[in-house]
């Protein structure tokens, strides 16, 4: 398997080079420590699930990192919400409605008059990808 590709694609203002790269081949998890509750999750399995590979310094970053936030998780648990609505929000929120009216916009041309750049009729941008 190639470590990577790069194609060269068409665009309105030539050709754009991508480059892709496969995401890396991962073995299956057999002596991992991956439990259902919030006590322990291994940084190691997570990155698996996620295809991310991560340098033993980053390991160790990340898990403890990882275990404060179920620390905290575990603190929340605790408290008693007996009675308490499930929120979204600190505050009540509605949405505002209008009617929809049709107003006049810009017009086209003199719009285009003031771009730098102007390819059938559309604002032309440089190409972002590499």
């Amino acid at each position: 398997m190639p470590l990577s590709v790069t194609a060269r694609l068409p665009c309105p203002s030539g050709t754009a080079s991508v480059y892709f790269s496969p995401l890396p081949r991962l073995e299956p998890m057999t002596n991992s420590t991956h439990h259902d509750d919030t006590e322990h999750l291994d940084v190691r399995y997570v990155a698996h699930l996620a295809r991310i590979v991560l340098t033993d310094e980053e390991v160790e970053t990340f898990q403890g990192q990882l275990d404060d936030i179920l620390s905290y998780v575990n603190q929340l648990k605790a408290l008693d919400v007996e009675g308490i609505e499930p929120t979204a929000h600190a505050v009540p929120s509605q949405n505002v409605f209008r009617e929809d009216q049709t107003r006049p916009c810009l017009d086209h041309d003199q719009v285009m008059g003031n771009a730098p750049s102007v390819w059938h009729g559309e604002f032309e941008v440089p190409a972002i990808i590499e």
